[in-house]
């Protein structure tokens, strides 16, 4: 006898924390997995994926509208919009190889044009000036954070240290980028000037891994993931 369990049920509940409140406010509860929300650079919308596709909702609720990724139609949660709010940039699971690369496309939808030369290429930075993506990829088995021109040119290799490198995000002063690698054991977050140099570890918790550091627009705060150990 075939026994075929029914698709587990996932309910996704959208919320925006107030750090000056610390309180939660509810947006929207979906009947499916969303991920990433993003803002938009007027704060005025909420940008996040579902399926494969990009969706965005006003940052007061209502009914979520579809932009139009073209053939990007394997988006995975790592995208972002530009600091002029007038693109938006992607990763999009490619065919034949089925990995990550990263495309550039209008805020409002359109046609994506593809930035990074290889894959798999996972988005995580858009430079405050708009002229370059920091991303982590894996090339020739070592995932590292690498800094690129919006124009696919000039791919830089900027850790090189083994084991997992991830997660780099630019400060607002576009003087840094924040970063997570487990060079000394745990996840820990770290920070290196855009050029790669200086690098410098900036938590050290001994009881959790810490991942995915993002910059306040002030650059006064960090906010993070942080896993207990095991």
């Amino acid at each position: 006898m075939n026994y075929n369990p029914e698709p587990e049920k996932v309910t996704s509940i959208l919320e925006i924390f107030d750090i000056s409140t610390n309180k939660s406010i509810l947006i929207k509860e979906f009947p499916y997995l969303i991920e990433a929300p993003d803002w938009t650079s007027d704060g005025k919308w909420l940008i996040y994926n579902s399926e494969g596709l990009i969706y965005k909702l006003s940052a007061s609720g209502g009914e979520p509208q579809l932009i139009d990724t073209g053939f990007a139609n394997q988006c995975n949660n790592d995208h972002l919009v530009s600091p002029d709010g007038k693109s938006l940039a992607v990763s999009h699971r490619s065919l034949p190889q089925g990995r990550p690369t990263v495309f550039i496309l209008p805020a409002e939808g359109g046609t994506p044009r593809q930035v990074t030369p290889s894959a798999p290429s996972y988005l995580h930075g858009w430079s405050p000036d708009g002229k370059s993506l920091t991303y982590c990829a894996n090339r020739e088995g070592e995932m590292d954070v690498y800094t690129i021109n919006i124009d696919g040119t000039n791919e830089t290799r900027l850790t090189f240290s083994e084991g997992l490198n991830d997660g780099p995000e630019y400060t607002p002063d576009g003087k840094y980028i924040w970063f997570n690698s487990v060079r000394t054991g745990l996840m820990q977050l770290w920070r290196m000037k855009t050029d790669g140099s200086e690098q410098t570890q900036m938590t050290f918790d001994e009881d959790s891994n810490s991942w995915f550091p993002h910059i306040s627009p002030d650059g006064k705060h960090v906010v993070y993931i942080a896993y207990k150990k095991g």
